[in-house]
């Protein structure tokens, strides 16, 4: 039995993204913690993937999905309406810079999701 299975090793793109100077240090903080190389790798992201993003809100992994799947992949970002006064905005302004992401609110059980993402 593998109790500590090594942890999946991180694609030249993901950590591109991650290490992208344009992502901010209060982001940047929480890598220690949250491991995004490792999580993503994990999941198989690719560039030119089209991913769904469930509760968005903070940019956290938007941040670094948008540069990893590049401008020929997506980014759909997901959030609860009552979250839309405190983080709309930001997400709205992230989508302005972000081509490749957009942004939509509403009860995630109801929403329509995209077909064909990855």
């Amino acid at each position: 039995m593998l109790v500590n299975p090594p942890a999946p090793k991180v694609p030249a793109f993901i950590q591109a993204a991650i290490d992208n100077p344009a992502r901010a240090d209060k982001q940047r903080v929480r890598d220690a913690n949250r491991k995004p190389g490792e999580t993503l790798a994990l999941v198989g992201l690719k560039p030119g993937d089209k991913v769904i993003e469930i509760a968005s809100f903070g940019q956290y992994y938007t941040d670094i999905l948008s540069p990893a799947v590049g401008a020929r992949g997506h980014v759909y970002m997901y959030d609860l309406p009552y979250l839309d006064p405190r983080f709309g905005d930001p997400s709205r302004a992230f989508v302005a810079a972000h081509p490749n992401t957009s942004f939509v609110t509403g009860k995630f059980d109801e929403i329509d999701y995209p077909k064909g993402v990855d």
